[in-house]
């Protein structure tokens, strides 16, 4: 049976690139980018009030794409100290054909899923998530296997949606 072992320190770092990939996408930084040649073009035309407002969809944007991951991190690691008493958690992701085990080895807790309820995966460079009908997200650090590998990875979630059909 396969089996992929990933090891990561859960931090604010990590935590903040958690939010940066699931709210980061290439598609809406295209969005972002087009909005602005549109103010930009308003503004250049003379026509002051379109190019005004788009200029506050593209602050509006920005402030979604760039500083919103940085806020919710932030407050989702107040919470986080706050439950582990100040302490960095050492995480465990243990995945097989059968189930997703999360385990927190600095509070020596386990949470597992069944992996046939991941039903989305998002990449970046250096992480990636897991997604669950349930919308829970589970981070993977791509530096972090200690056994198996990114590839392993996505031929074992594939083999399982194979099953599935």
């Amino acid at each position: 049976m396969k089996k992929i072992v990933n090891e990561y320190v859960f931090d604010f770092h990590t935590l903040k690139r958690f939010y940066q990939v699931n709210l980061q996408s290439n598609f809406f930084f295209i969005l972002l980018v087009l909005v602005l040649i549109s103010s930009i073009s308003s503004f250049l035309e003379k026509d002051i009030s379109f190019g005004i407002f788009s200029f506050i969809v593209f602050l509006l944007g920005c402030v979604y794409y760039f500083v919103l991951p940085y806020i919710m991190a932030k407050m989702a690691y107040r919470s986080f100290c706050h439950q582990t008493k100040g302490k960095d958690c050492n995480m465990k992701i243990t995945i097989t054909k059968k189930e997703v085990m999360v385990e927190n080895k600095t509070t020596k807790s386990k949470e597992v899923y069944p992996t046939n309820t991941i039903n989305k995966m998002r990449e970046k460079k250096d992480a990636i998530c897991l997604f669950t009908n349930r919308k829970l997200g589970i981070f993977i650090s791509k530096s972090g296997f200690i056994q198996g590998t990114r590839e392993d990875l996505y031929l074992l979630i594939q083999e399982i949606k194979r099953s599935e059909k």
